[in-house]
């Protein structure tokens, strides 16, 4: 893993550490924001996020690719060539703060990375193609992302297993933010990979935030 990647992994961290204080500050009422609750929140969501990360990795290994995350960004706002920002908005810090402050905790944000993909040589060679390791087709990267939320499903499982349900809560929710097809996050490439697939881990997803609401 590269220096930069473990960089933007740590903006990303504490990005959605402070979405998820400011929303439970909001939820609570007392309303006051604690240091052992921002604690406790970059521990669950560091949990998540290396659990999220190896799955993805280990998935592009198998698949002879390399992957690298970084903060989600938008640059490109039109189909010419043209069309778009000299340099890439960063989105993935912007967003998730403005919202938060905006609506005092109320509208969380959990969706800040994304992951950029290339083919290892190893492609080239096993399809017998000089050219055959530059192809990346959206299977492949649907495949990929969608790696990094089966695993977050576990984590909810043995949360409320071990009686966490603050962590499991926070992984579920994670899983829904990065569900959401928008831009270059993974539940675009989940999305565009294969539609069936992303209905799928949706609709379990959504079942399991509806009955987590009816149990509270």
């Amino acid at each position: 893993m590269k220096t930069k990647e473990i960089i933007s992994l740590i903006i990303a961290l504490i990005i959605i550490a402070f979405v998820a204080l400011m929303n439970q500050a909001y939820l609570s009422e007392s309303k006051e924001i604690l240091l052992i609750d921002f604690l406790f929140a970059l521990l669950f969501f560091a949990i998540i996020l290396i659990v999220n990360v190896v799955a993805k990795k280990i998935s592009a290994h198998i698949h002879n690719v390399d992957i690298e995350h970084k903060i989600w960004h938008f640059q490109r706002w039109g189909y010419y060539e043209r069309s778009h920002f000299k340099k890439p908005i960063p989105v993935g810090i912007i967003l998730p703060f403005i919202l938060s402050i905006l609506t005092f905790g109320a509208v969380p944000w959990y969706a800040v990375t994304q992951f950029d993909a290339k083919p290892q040589k190893h492609r080239a060679v096993r399809k017998h193609d000089v050219y055959s390791f530059a192809e990346l087709t959206d299977r492949d990267l649907g495949l990929i992302a969608a790696t990094g939320i089966w695993p977050m499903l576990l984590i909810v499982a043995v949360a409320y297993i071990i009686n966490l349900p603050a962590l499991g809560s926070l992984a579920l929710f994670f899983a829904a933010f990065n569900l959401i097809p928008l831009g270059q996050l993974d539940g675009t490439k989940i999305f565009f990979g294969s539609h069936i697939r992303w209905i799928i881990y949706s609709a379990i997803v959504l079942a399991l935030i509806a009955y987590s609401i009816i149990l509270i």
